[in-house]
């Protein structure tokens, strides 16, 4: 049988890259909106509630597969660590520079100095680096955090940019599995060693001292994802 010489390389390339040989690539570069609405009152979290609760700066990129921010039941890089313990954005900031061409663009928000309020970011994309993720410390905490992560912007059925690709994109609190304080404003205490990522709930971690022990955790924001271009 003759193989088709034209077809076969192509499949093995798309093979190689983790990619659909049905799917379709978006052309362009678009930019988009992300738009962070805070909302953490003591209603959101009333065991432990802090005086002056806000949050660091959002960390936001554009990627592709070969490049995860961040991914629960997974241990969280150093650079997440320093975001969810003290918010410094430093370490972040050189593993972005470090992924090299599997991040396109990278943006911050302003810091959220109260826990109610309104951030909005923009960024762009292109046809190799179509993934969206952020992060961002809830502060104060031990090491806890929120974000979106590896949300695909481009429809590869339709070879379209999605405009519109997370309607109200709830915020829950994650841990970063380095520090075993149970409340907001607990000294600090080393997990060691550091465990994976896991969100934040009644039973998650199973500890009654836990500013989340027995009540349904609720979301401290959300965020809306637009193209603007």
């Amino acid at each position: 049988m003759k193989i088709n010489s034209f077809i076969f390389p192509t499949a093995l390339v798309a093979l190689m890259y983790g990619k659909n040989v049905m799917s379709k690539e978006c052309q362009g570069k678009p930019e988009y909106e992300l738009k962070f609405k805070y909302n953490w009152k003591e209603s959101t979290t009333p065991r432990g509630f802090p005086d002056n609760p806000h949050f660091s700066e959002f960390v936001v990129c554009t990627h592709n597969g070969d490049y995860h921010m961040w991914r629960p039941g997974e241990k969280a890089s150093q650079g997440v660590i320093n975001i969810a313990e003290e918010g410094d954005l430093d370490t972040i900031s050189d593993e972005l520079d470090d992924a090299g061409k599997s991040v396109y663009d990278t943006a911050l928000t302003d810091f959220q100095p109260v826990g109610v309020g309104t951030q909005r970011v923009r960024i762009k994309a292109d046809e190799n680096r179509t993934l969206l993720s952020a992060i961002s410390m809830i502060a104060p905490s031990p090491d806890w955090f929120f974000g979106i992560r590896d949300v695909q912007l481009c429809d590869e059925k339709t070879g379209k940019w999605i405009p519109r690709p997370l309607n109200k994109f709830k915020l829950f609190a994650y841990d970063a599995g380095s520090d075993s304080g149970p409340l907001f404003t607990s000294d600090n205490d080393p997990t060691d060693p550091v465990t994976e990522i896991f969100r934040l709930d009644s039973d998650a971690p199973n500890d009654p001292d836990s500013a989340f022990f027995g009540r349904k955790a609720r979301p401290f924001g959300y965020v809306t994802v637009t193209q603007k271009k």
